[in-house]
Protein backbone atom coordinates (compact mmCIF):
# COMPACT_ATOMS: atom_id res chain seq x y z
CA UNK A 1 0.00 0.00 0.00
CA UNK A 2 1.27 3.41 -0.79
CA UNK A 3 0.57 6.07 1.64
CA UNK A 4 0.46 9.07 -0.67
CA UNK A 5 -1.20 8.91 -4.49
CA UNK A 6 -0.62 11.88 -6.34
CA UNK A 7 -3.95 13.55 -7.27
CA UNK A 8 -3.85 15.55 -10.98
CA UNK A 9 -6.20 18.25 -11.64
CA UNK A 10 -7.23 18.65 -15.20
CA UNK A 11 -9.89 21.29 -16.94
CA UNK A 12 -11.16 18.48 -18.99
CA UNK A 13 -8.46 16.32 -20.01
CA UNK A 14 -7.73 13.55 -17.50
CA UNK A 15 -8.43 10.53 -19.44
CA UNK A 16 -6.23 11.96 -22.39
CA UNK A 17 -3.61 13.03 -19.48
CA UNK A 18 -3.63 9.30 -18.07
CA UNK A 19 -3.27 7.98 -21.79
CA UNK A 20 -0.41 9.86 -22.43
CA UNK A 21 1.14 8.95 -18.91
CA UNK A 22 0.38 5.50 -19.22
CA UNK A 23 1.51 5.19 -22.92
CA UNK A 24 4.99 7.23 -22.34
CA UNK A 25 6.45 5.37 -19.38
CA UNK A 26 5.54 2.17 -20.71
CA UNK A 27 5.03 0.03 -17.58
CA UNK A 28 1.79 1.55 -16.79
CA UNK A 29 -1.97 0.86 -16.44
CA UNK A 30 -5.35 2.28 -15.89
CA UNK A 31 -7.25 0.97 -13.08
CA UNK A 32 -10.36 2.53 -12.74
CA UNK A 33 -12.72 5.32 -14.48
CA UNK A 34 -15.69 6.67 -13.70
CA UNK A 35 -17.55 9.97 -13.99
CA UNK A 36 -19.05 12.47 -11.21
CA UNK A 37 -21.85 14.20 -12.40
CA UNK A 38 -23.79 16.95 -11.29
CA UNK A 39 -20.43 18.95 -9.62
CA UNK A 40 -20.32 22.43 -9.48
CA UNK A 41 -18.77 22.01 -13.24
CA UNK A 42 -20.74 19.38 -14.64
CA UNK A 43 -19.45 15.85 -15.04
CA UNK A 44 -16.43 15.18 -13.84
CA UNK A 45 -14.17 12.22 -15.41
CA UNK A 46 -12.00 10.55 -12.64
CA UNK A 47 -9.29 8.13 -13.49
CA UNK A 48 -7.11 5.82 -11.24
CA UNK A 49 -3.79 4.41 -13.28
CA UNK A 50 -0.60 3.05 -12.21
CA UNK A 51 3.23 3.90 -13.53
CA UNK A 52 6.25 1.77 -12.64
CA UNK A 53 3.87 0.08 -9.79
CA UNK A 54 3.02 3.46 -8.34
CA UNK A 55 -0.68 4.76 -8.39
CA UNK A 56 -1.91 8.03 -9.12
CA UNK A 57 -5.33 9.55 -9.73
CA UNK A 58 -6.64 12.52 -12.18
CA UNK A 59 -9.86 14.42 -12.69
CA UNK A 60 -11.52 17.17 -14.71
CA UNK A 61 -12.47 19.13 -11.97
CA UNK A 62 -13.62 22.31 -15.07
CA UNK A 63 -13.34 25.54 -15.61
CA UNK A 64 -14.10 26.47 -11.57
CA UNK A 65 -10.78 24.93 -10.62
CA UNK A 66 -7.82 26.51 -12.96
CA UNK A 67 -5.06 24.58 -12.87
CA UNK A 68 -1.98 26.68 -12.04
CA UNK A 69 0.87 23.91 -11.68
CA UNK A 70 3.12 21.85 -14.17
CA UNK A 71 3.34 18.40 -14.04
CA UNK A 72 6.68 16.53 -14.25
CA UNK A 73 7.62 13.24 -14.11
CA UNK A 74 11.30 12.34 -13.88
CA UNK A 75 12.42 8.75 -14.00
CA UNK A 76 15.48 6.50 -14.76
CA UNK A 77 14.91 3.14 -16.24
CA UNK A 78 16.83 0.53 -16.75
CA UNK A 79 15.85 -1.39 -20.14
CA UNK A 80 17.57 -4.00 -21.54
CA UNK A 81 18.93 -1.90 -24.02
CA UNK A 82 20.33 0.30 -21.05
CA UNK A 83 19.24 3.11 -19.42
CA UNK A 84 17.13 6.32 -20.43
CA UNK A 85 15.44 9.27 -19.42
CA UNK A 86 11.77 10.16 -19.46
CA UNK A 87 10.35 13.09 -18.86
CA UNK A 88 6.62 13.73 -18.29
CA UNK A 89 4.71 16.23 -20.55
CA UNK A 90 3.90 19.14 -18.61
CA UNK A 91 0.27 20.17 -18.95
Amino acid sequence: MHPIIPHLWFDKEAKEAADFYVAAFGDGKITHSSTLHDTPSGDADMVSFELLGHPFMAISAGPLFQDQSVHLFYCLLQHERGSRCIVGKTH
